[in-house]
């Protein structure tokens, strides 16, 4: 049995930019992130304030990373058949 011929979708020629330039982007962040972190917490000159205060500050940072990657996999997860949940075209 073959399909009917559909008219062609809106965006099939639609062409995504390369995300690897972003993806360095993001790791240079991170890594200053780290950097700065561990000079703050390390560094005996600063007044325990800070330290603390950065530690909490890297832990409200990691939980909201957590929860927003957490929440966009199961919208991920919970397509049907494989489809894009974001483009319902697809």
């Amino acid at each position: 049995m073959t399909e009917p011929d559909r008219p062609p979708e809106p965006h099939d020629d639609l062409r995504y930019p390369d995300a690897r330039p972003l993806r360095r982007l993001q790791l240079a962040t991170v890594a200053l992130i780290v950097i700065a972190a561990l000079v703050t917490l390390l560094s005996g000159s600063r007044p325990a304030e800070v330290r603390w205060g950065t530690l909490i500050g890297l832990v409200a940072l990691i939980a909201v990373v957590l929860w927003a990657t957490r929440r966009r996999r199961r919208t991920r997860a919970a397509a049907p058949d494989g489809r894009n949940p974001r483009n319902p075209g697809e």
